[in-house]
């Protein structure tokens, strides 16, 4: 049961032809800053179209851009006292419209932050047919946002929706502002993924046709504003001059591996269900320098592809791969394809492949766990979110002692689904469980379960469970019986497959595919009262709270289970004063905050 084998995960992306390798990221365009600007960056300058549509108080000049030996530094100065719009107060922004745009890959910078009242300072991208098109046509992509100098960033993404505004966005609290940190946005065809130090806090699926404006080019921004909608006022307690200090900003173009294999073709049927398991077929791998090839479990994986091989040392080798695929003509029927593996300074090699076709039923799903190592070493985030969020390089982390657990929701928001598991892969680091059960419930409690694995001897690495059962349910558990060594149990990912299954539901208790969470409002700006929209894909308990500037909660609007669909409901602020305020909408799968603004 414990197999430690060589796994294909292949991703369909794209439309059916012959595949295509994505190995790691190339860097394409960067500056460093490193006591020059580059050219491909020009200035905005002056005040913008009231206050750059966000009632903003600087002047915009190339001179508060400041170049030193290793960094930018967009400087907001003070002349005097501070005023709204009357040139007391300069900053800079930065574009490259017109110079440089790029349509998906990596884009990150290392940044430091100010702190102050009324400041505002931005890391972000507009689409390049804004001239065309307007905003929020052109689309919009705040890869960081912070207002005030608080220690919340906000990730956000902006659109135009049948001549309405729409955005979706997350924030992460707590960080450290004062200290650089690395920010960063992944995007392709799929999804947008906000990133902060490498860990991911938010995800956009932007495959519906509303998103059209994020399937083209795109410039970068860097600037600090002063005052405005959002951060409200700047006064004599905010600092001048204030700083926003930028080491590096770096894009990157997802590039082929420099190790692949021979071309072959691979012919697979799929039947319903998530997942269909497939004949043995032999692959010919070619020029692999005399490494060592065991039989090959391939998991055909919507999310991720990564090829593993142990070299003649006994080592791990690895990269990532993408296959030219279209998802949606894969689902069901016979398919041909040609798979290219190329590699060097090998004979050739015949490996027989299992493949299996599905996708990570628990992939950033709801997460559960019995503890968290209260210390963990220098300070790591070993949270339990961390075993579902396709990055390898995180983990979770239990206390010390036995017995503990980790549970995981099952496809949300599928949740009126049932699920058959065929398969689950463990990656352990450090202490592993040497002795543990996967177990299926119907409750969250898991007050009642079916076992459906167990092992009793594990030795860490990589786990591959198969299971033979065919009991369902909504919720998976591991369950560490005793650990293989002295620390917690340490998880990097959970990884689940297997087969959905529709639950009888009342009518009203449906899944609405098409419905993604949203919460918007109209009018924003507003007057005494305005209308709050917003939508849930399944029944479910909503809350939807109003919060001032400071956090504080000022009313809640709604509380209670509403159906699938779309919904509105009146928000009246005659006992309020003017200023920024925030909504918050609640459930068990899902958060969202919108900002509005009321004016008297």
């Amino acid at each position: 049961m414990n197999k430690k084998i060589v796994l294909f995960y292949i991703l369909f992306t794209m439309a059916f032809s012959p595949f295509v390798f994505s190995s790691y990221w190339k860097l394409m365009w960067q500056d460093e800053f490193n006591g020059s600007i580059l050219s491909d960056w020009s200035f905005d300058v002056g005040y913008g179209n009231w206050g750059w549509g966000n009632d903003e108080w600087q002047y915009y000049t190339e001179d508060n851009a400041i170049i030193t030996d290793s960094t930018l530094i967009i400087r907001a100065t003070l002349d005097g006292t501070v005023g709204k719009r009357d040139g007391s107060i300069k900053s800079a922004k930065l574009i490259t419209q017109n110079n440089f745009s790029f349509t998906y890959g990596k884009i990150e910078a290392r940044i430091k932050l100010p702190r102050g009242k009324g400041l505002w300072p931005a890391f972000w991208m507009l689409g390049t047919n804004i001239t065309e098109v307007g905003w929020p046509e052109c689309g919009e992509i705040d890869i960081m946002e912070n207002i005030n100098g608080q220690s919340t960033i906000h990730g956000t993404a902006h659109w135009g929706e049948n001549g309405a505004r729409r955005l979706y966005g997350c924030s992460v609290h707590n960080v450290d502002t004062d200290d650089f940190n690395v920010y960063t946005v992944i995007w392709d065809k799929n999804f947008l993924r906000w990133k902060l130090n490498g860990v991911e806090y938010c995800s956009l699926d932007i495959t519906p046709e509303r998103f059209s404006a994020f399937h083209k080019s795109f410039y970068v921004i860097l600037n600090l504003a002063v005052g405005g909608n959002w951060p409200g006022d700047p006064d004599e307690t905010t600092p001048f001059p204030a700083d926003m200090e930028i080491d590096y900003v770096r894009v990157y173009t997802l590039e082929g591996p420099t190790i692949g294999f021979s071309p072959q073709e691979l012919r697979f049927t799929m039947d319903k269900g998530i997942s269909n398991e497939v004949s043995s077929q032999t692959l010919n791998i070619t020029n692999l320098g005399g490494d060592t090839l065991d039989t090959i479990n391939a998991i055909v994986d919507v999310d991720w592809l990564d090829i593993t091989w142990i070299d003649n040392t006994g080592n791990s080798q690895s990269f990532e791969v993408s296959i030219n695929q279209n998802a949606d003509t894969l689902k069901y029927g016979s398919h041909i394809a040609n798979l290219f593996l190329e590699a060097s300074n090998a004979a050739s090699k015949t490996v027989p492949v299992n493949l299996q076709v599905g996708t990570n039923l628990v992939l950033r799903n709801i997460v559960n766990a019995s503890s968290v190592e209260p210390n963990p070493p220098g300070g790591e985030d070993v949270s339990p979110g961390n075993v579902n969020d396709g990055d390898k390089s995180t983990r979770w982390l239990s206390e010390a002692s036995d017995p503990q657990w980790i549970s995981i929701h099952l496809n949300r928001p599928f949740l009126n689904r049932h699920f058959s598991v065929e398969a689950v892969k463990l990656y352990w680091a450090n202490t592993h469980a040497k002795e543990y059960e996967i177990q299926l419930s119907n409750v969250s409690d898991f007050s009642e379960y079916d076992v459906i694995a167990v092992e009793t001897d594990g030795d860490g690495g990589v786990d591959y469970v198969v299971s033979d059962s065919n009991v369902t349910g909504k919720f998976i558990r591991l369950y560490g019986i005793s650990r293989g060594g002295e620390g917690g149990y340490s998880l990097q990912e959970f990884e689940v497959y297997g087969r959905g299954f529709a639950t009888s539901v009342k009518e009203d208790d449906h899944v609405d595919n098409a419905v993604q969470y949203t919460l918007q409002t109209a009018p924003n700006p507003f007057n005494m009262e305005t209308t709050v929209y917003y939508s849930i894909p399944e029944k479910q308990k909503v809350d939807i709270d109003m919060f001032n500037i400071k956090g504080q909660l000022v009313k809640n609007i709604i509380s209670e289970v509403r159906p699938a669909g779309s919904h509105h409901v009146q928000l009246s602020a005659a006992n309020l004063s003017s200023g920024v305020y925030f909504l918050r909408l609640m459930t068990v799968n899902r958060t969202i905050t919108h900002k509005i603004i009321l004016q008297k």
